[in-house]
Protein backbone atom coordinates (compact mmCIF):
# COMPACT_ATOMS: atom_id res chain seq x y z
CA UNK A 1 0.00 0.00 0.00
CA UNK A 2 2.77 2.27 0.87
CA UNK A 3 4.83 1.66 -2.66
CA UNK A 4 0.60 2.49 -4.31
CA UNK A 5 0.61 5.85 -2.54
CA UNK A 6 3.97 6.95 -3.74
CA UNK A 7 3.21 5.83 -7.14
CA UNK A 8 0.36 8.01 -6.95
CA UNK A 9 2.28 11.18 -6.32
CA UNK A 10 5.16 10.20 -8.65
CA UNK A 11 2.13 9.67 -11.47
CA UNK A 12 0.77 13.09 -11.07
CA UNK A 13 4.62 14.44 -11.58
CA UNK A 14 5.74 12.58 -14.18
CA UNK A 15 2.71 11.16 -15.74
CA UNK A 16 1.93 14.45 -17.43
CA UNK A 17 5.49 14.89 -19.11
CA UNK A 18 4.58 14.18 -22.47
CA UNK A 19 1.25 16.80 -22.48
CA UNK A 20 4.17 19.80 -21.42
CA UNK A 21 5.24 19.90 -24.97
CA UNK A 22 1.86 20.22 -26.37
CA UNK A 23 0.54 22.73 -23.65
CA UNK A 24 3.70 24.96 -23.99
CA UNK A 25 2.68 25.57 -28.16
CA UNK A 26 -0.59 26.43 -26.99
CA UNK A 27 0.67 28.64 -24.29
CA UNK A 28 -1.96 27.17 -21.55
CA UNK A 29 -1.23 25.62 -18.30
CA UNK A 30 0.03 22.04 -18.54
CA UNK A 31 -2.86 19.73 -18.15
CA UNK A 32 -2.49 16.37 -15.87
CA UNK A 33 -4.15 13.55 -17.95
CA UNK A 34 -5.11 10.84 -15.80
CA UNK A 35 -2.82 7.90 -15.94
CA UNK A 36 -4.28 5.31 -14.26
CA UNK A 37 -6.52 3.81 -17.35
CA UNK A 38 -8.32 0.40 -17.15
CA UNK A 39 -8.43 -0.49 -20.99
CA UNK A 40 -4.60 0.54 -21.45
CA UNK A 41 -3.60 -1.45 -18.26
CA UNK A 42 -5.47 -4.67 -19.76
CA UNK A 43 -2.07 -6.27 -21.73
CA UNK A 44 0.16 -4.28 -20.03
CA UNK A 45 2.35 -6.67 -17.68
CA UNK A 46 3.47 -9.76 -19.03
CA UNK A 47 2.16 -12.81 -17.65
CA UNK A 48 3.27 -14.54 -14.44
CA UNK A 49 5.55 -17.28 -14.32
CA UNK A 50 4.64 -20.43 -13.79
CA UNK A 51 0.52 -19.75 -14.30
CA UNK A 52 0.84 -17.69 -17.49
CA UNK A 53 -2.21 -15.79 -16.65
CA UNK A 54 -1.45 -11.71 -16.16
CA UNK A 55 -1.63 -10.04 -13.06
CA UNK A 56 -4.89 -7.62 -12.57
CA UNK A 57 -4.16 -4.43 -11.59
CA UNK A 58 -6.78 -2.40 -8.87
CA UNK A 59 -9.29 -0.39 -10.58
CA UNK A 60 -9.28 3.50 -11.42
CA UNK A 61 -11.99 4.18 -9.32
CA UNK A 62 -9.46 2.74 -6.45
CA UNK A 63 -6.48 3.83 -7.19
CA UNK A 64 -7.77 7.71 -7.40
CA UNK A 65 -9.61 7.16 -4.09
CA UNK A 66 -6.09 6.14 -2.61
CA UNK A 67 -4.51 8.60 0.20
CA UNK A 68 -1.82 10.00 -1.52
CA UNK A 69 1.47 10.39 0.90
CA UNK A 70 2.29 13.84 0.59
CA UNK A 71 5.10 15.08 3.52
CA UNK A 72 8.09 17.32 3.36
CA UNK A 73 11.33 16.06 4.37
CA UNK A 74 14.49 17.69 5.59
CA UNK A 75 17.89 16.56 5.56
CA UNK A 76 20.16 15.14 8.48
CA UNK A 77 23.32 16.60 9.12
CA UNK A 78 26.13 15.55 10.76
CA UNK A 79 26.44 16.34 14.56
CA UNK A 80 27.79 19.48 14.84
CA UNK A 81 27.12 21.00 11.64
CA UNK A 82 23.27 21.82 11.80
CA UNK A 83 22.52 25.07 11.23
CA UNK A 84 21.52 27.13 14.45
CA UNK A 85 17.99 26.85 15.56
CA UNK A 86 17.57 23.80 12.57
CA UNK A 87 16.54 20.72 14.91
CA UNK A 88 14.07 23.58 17.29
CA UNK A 89 12.57 24.12 13.39
CA UNK A 90 12.06 20.54 12.65
CA UNK A 91 10.34 20.34 15.91
CA UNK A 92 7.66 23.17 15.30
CA UNK A 93 7.37 23.20 12.00
CA UNK A 94 4.88 19.77 11.75
CA UNK A 95 3.85 18.07 8.52
CA UNK A 96 4.52 20.11 5.59
CA UNK A 97 2.74 19.06 2.03
CA UNK A 98 5.72 17.67 -0.24
CA UNK A 99 4.01 19.05 -3.61
CA UNK A 100 0.63 21.34 -3.46
CA UNK A 101 -0.44 19.99 -7.21
CA UNK A 102 -3.20 22.88 -7.13
CA UNK A 103 -0.69 25.46 -7.28
CA UNK A 104 1.62 23.99 -10.04
CA UNK A 105 0.55 26.32 -13.36
CA UNK A 106 3.34 25.88 -15.76
CA UNK A 107 5.71 23.53 -16.74
CA UNK A 108 8.59 25.56 -14.94
CA UNK A 109 6.26 24.14 -11.42
CA UNK A 110 5.60 20.97 -12.43
CA UNK A 111 9.53 20.67 -12.75
CA UNK A 112 10.82 21.99 -9.51
CA UNK A 113 7.99 19.95 -7.90
CA UNK A 114 9.62 16.75 -9.58
CA UNK A 115 12.59 17.59 -8.61
CA UNK A 116 11.43 17.85 -5.22
CA UNK A 117 9.99 15.05 -5.05
CA UNK A 118 13.13 13.37 -6.21
CA UNK A 119 15.20 14.96 -3.33
CA UNK A 120 13.14 14.08 -0.55
CA UNK A 121 10.95 11.69 -0.87
CA UNK A 122 11.09 8.64 1.53
CA UNK A 123 10.39 4.95 2.23
CA UNK A 124 7.48 5.12 4.40
CA UNK A 125 8.16 1.73 5.73
CA UNK A 126 11.83 2.86 6.93
CA UNK A 127 10.64 5.85 9.13
CA UNK A 128 10.79 5.81 12.66
CA UNK A 129 10.04 7.85 16.16
CA UNK A 130 12.42 5.43 18.07
CA UNK A 131 13.98 7.87 20.33
CA UNK A 132 16.98 5.37 20.33
CA UNK A 133 17.62 5.62 16.82
CA UNK A 134 16.99 9.11 16.38
CA UNK A 135 19.37 9.29 19.16
CA UNK A 136 22.28 7.82 17.04
CA UNK A 137 20.91 9.82 13.74
CA UNK A 138 22.24 12.45 16.14
CA UNK A 139 25.51 11.12 17.48
CA UNK A 140 28.70 11.52 16.93
CA UNK A 141 30.12 7.67 17.90
CA UNK A 142 27.65 7.13 14.96
CA UNK A 143 29.95 9.10 11.99
CA UNK A 144 33.49 8.89 13.38
CA UNK A 145 34.62 6.96 10.89
CA UNK A 146 32.71 8.78 8.05
CA UNK A 147 33.85 11.15 5.59
CA UNK A 148 31.80 14.58 5.65
CA UNK A 149 30.53 15.93 3.25
CA UNK A 150 30.92 20.08 2.70
CA UNK A 151 27.40 20.75 3.11
CA UNK A 152 27.66 19.22 6.18
CA UNK A 153 24.54 16.69 5.15
CA UNK A 154 24.29 12.81 5.51
CA UNK A 155 23.61 11.30 2.42
CA UNK A 156 20.39 9.12 1.99
CA UNK A 157 19.28 10.37 5.46
CA UNK A 158 15.54 12.73 6.03
CA UNK A 159 13.97 13.93 9.12
CA UNK A 160 10.05 13.84 8.60
CA UNK A 161 8.22 16.24 11.03
CA UNK A 162 5.01 13.91 11.83
CA UNK A 163 1.97 14.51 13.43
CA UNK A 164 3.51 12.22 16.60
CA UNK A 165 6.54 14.14 16.21
CA UNK A 166 10.48 14.33 14.06
CA UNK A 167 10.86 10.93 12.25
CA UNK A 168 14.01 9.58 10.91
CA UNK A 169 13.52 8.06 7.83
CA UNK A 170 16.01 7.74 4.43
CA UNK A 171 15.55 8.76 0.72
CA UNK A 172 13.88 7.06 -1.64
CA UNK A 173 14.97 8.17 -5.28
CA UNK A 174 17.49 9.79 -4.20
CA UNK A 175 19.68 7.10 -2.91
CA UNK A 176 20.57 5.25 -5.23
CA UNK A 177 20.06 7.60 -8.01
CA UNK A 178 22.43 10.63 -7.09
CA UNK A 179 25.58 10.98 -6.28
CA UNK A 180 27.38 12.75 -3.55
CA UNK A 181 30.65 14.32 -4.51
CA UNK A 182 32.94 15.12 -1.15
CA UNK A 183 32.80 19.24 -1.72
CA UNK A 184 29.06 18.65 -1.76
CA UNK A 185 27.97 18.59 -5.47
CA UNK A 186 24.87 15.81 -6.11
CA UNK A 187 24.37 14.86 -9.70
CA UNK A 188 21.04 13.68 -9.88
CA UNK A 189 20.46 10.68 -12.16
CA UNK A 190 24.12 9.24 -11.72
CA UNK A 191 24.79 6.18 -9.67
CA UNK A 192 25.68 6.20 -6.11
CA UNK A 193 28.41 3.18 -6.99
CA UNK A 194 30.34 5.59 -9.37
CA UNK A 195 31.90 7.09 -6.56
CA UNK A 196 34.25 4.84 -6.39
CA UNK A 197 33.92 1.79 -3.50
CA UNK A 198 36.53 3.38 -0.97
CA UNK A 199 35.07 6.54 -0.77
CA UNK A 200 31.72 5.58 -1.11
CA UNK A 201 32.19 3.12 1.90
CA UNK A 202 33.06 5.73 4.28
CA UNK A 203 30.55 8.97 3.57
CA UNK A 204 27.68 6.32 3.42
CA UNK A 205 28.63 3.40 5.58
CA UNK A 206 26.57 4.67 9.20
CA UNK A 207 23.73 5.57 7.16
CA UNK A 208 23.90 2.51 5.74
CA UNK A 209 24.41 0.16 9.13
CA UNK A 210 21.78 2.74 11.04
CA UNK A 211 19.11 2.45 8.13
CA UNK A 212 19.90 -1.73 8.91
CA UNK A 213 18.88 -1.15 12.65
CA UNK A 214 15.94 0.84 11.42
CA UNK A 215 14.87 -2.22 9.05
CA UNK A 216 15.47 -4.82 11.77
CA UNK A 217 13.56 -3.00 14.39
CA UNK A 218 10.53 -2.26 11.70
CA UNK A 219 10.53 -5.46 10.14
CA UNK A 220 11.55 -5.10 6.89
CA UNK A 221 13.60 -6.77 4.20
CA UNK A 222 16.77 -4.77 3.36
CA UNK A 223 17.69 -6.81 0.29
CA UNK A 224 15.94 -4.96 -2.90
CA UNK A 225 14.02 -2.40 -0.84
CA UNK A 226 10.94 -4.10 -0.74
CA UNK A 227 8.49 -1.64 0.06
CA UNK A 228 6.44 -3.30 2.90
CA UNK A 229 6.69 -4.65 6.35
CA UNK A 230 7.64 -8.55 6.69
CA UNK A 231 7.77 -8.87 10.24
CA UNK A 232 9.90 -9.39 12.92
CA UNK A 233 10.58 -13.55 11.68
CA UNK A 234 13.54 -15.32 10.86
CA UNK A 235 15.99 -14.01 8.64
CA UNK A 236 15.01 -16.42 6.07
CA UNK A 237 11.23 -16.54 6.47
CA UNK A 238 11.64 -12.13 5.62
CA UNK A 239 13.45 -12.95 2.23
CA UNK A 240 10.90 -15.60 1.17
CA UNK A 241 7.85 -13.64 2.05
CA UNK A 242 9.58 -10.94 -0.27
CA UNK A 243 10.87 -12.68 -2.72
CA UNK A 244 9.30 -15.99 -3.03
CA UNK A 245 7.39 -17.04 -5.75
CA UNK A 246 5.26 -20.41 -4.53
CA UNK A 247 2.41 -20.27 -7.54
CA UNK A 248 6.33 -22.17 -9.44
CA UNK A 249 5.96 -26.03 -8.20
CA UNK A 250 9.85 -27.07 -6.78
CA UNK A 251 11.44 -23.32 -7.50
CA UNK A 252 15.13 -23.70 -7.10
CA UNK A 253 15.52 -20.43 -5.76
CA UNK A 254 12.65 -20.49 -3.12
CA UNK A 255 13.85 -23.65 -1.82
CA UNK A 256 17.47 -21.80 -1.20
CA UNK A 257 15.87 -18.71 0.61
CA UNK A 258 13.77 -21.00 2.88
CA UNK A 259 17.12 -21.54 4.50
CA UNK A 260 19.82 -19.29 3.90
CA UNK A 261 21.54 -17.84 6.80
CA UNK A 262 22.45 -14.34 6.97
CA UNK A 263 26.08 -14.30 6.20
CA UNK A 264 25.62 -16.46 3.22
CA UNK A 265 22.78 -14.02 2.29
CA UNK A 266 25.09 -10.87 2.98
CA UNK A 267 28.22 -12.58 0.69
CA UNK A 268 25.72 -13.79 -2.24
CA UNK A 269 24.10 -9.98 -2.41
CA UNK A 270 27.96 -8.57 -2.05
CA UNK A 271 28.88 -10.53 -4.77
CA UNK A 272 25.64 -9.56 -7.30
CA UNK A 273 25.97 -5.75 -6.16
CA UNK A 274 29.59 -5.57 -7.82
CA UNK A 275 28.03 -7.05 -11.09
CA UNK A 276 26.00 -3.94 -11.22
CA UNK A 277 22.73 -5.95 -10.43
CA UNK A 278 19.84 -4.98 -7.47
CA UNK A 279 16.99 -7.27 -6.85
CA UNK A 280 13.82 -6.27 -6.66
CA UNK A 281 11.17 -7.63 -4.60
CA UNK A 282 8.78 -10.84 -6.12
CA UNK A 283 11.87 -11.42 -8.61
CA UNK A 284 13.87 -14.46 -6.90
CA UNK A 285 17.23 -13.83 -7.08
CA UNK A 286 19.34 -15.98 -9.14
CA UNK A 287 21.83 -16.26 -6.37
CA UNK A 288 20.17 -18.21 -4.10
CA UNK A 289 20.95 -20.98 -7.08
CA UNK A 290 24.91 -20.05 -6.90
CA UNK A 291 25.23 -20.03 -10.38
CA UNK A 292 25.86 -16.11 -10.94
CA UNK A 293 27.58 -15.66 -7.07
CA UNK A 294 30.49 -14.45 -8.83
Amino acid sequence: MHAYRLLVMASLLFGSWSQFATDRTKGSSPQVPRVWDEEALKDWATPVAGLNLPPTNMSADEYYSMTVENERTYPVYFPGREPDGYWEMLQRVGPQPLIEPERLRTEGDWIRAGKRVFDEADHLHLRTLDPKLIAAARSPETFKNADRLADGTVPSMRWVPTMKGVALSFSNCSNCHLLPLPDGTRIAGAPEFGMGAGLQDRVRGPARALRARVNAANGATTLGDAPFITGRSSYSSMRYEAFGVPWRREDANDERSKTITETDDQALRAAFLRSGGLVRWITPPPIYTGASAT
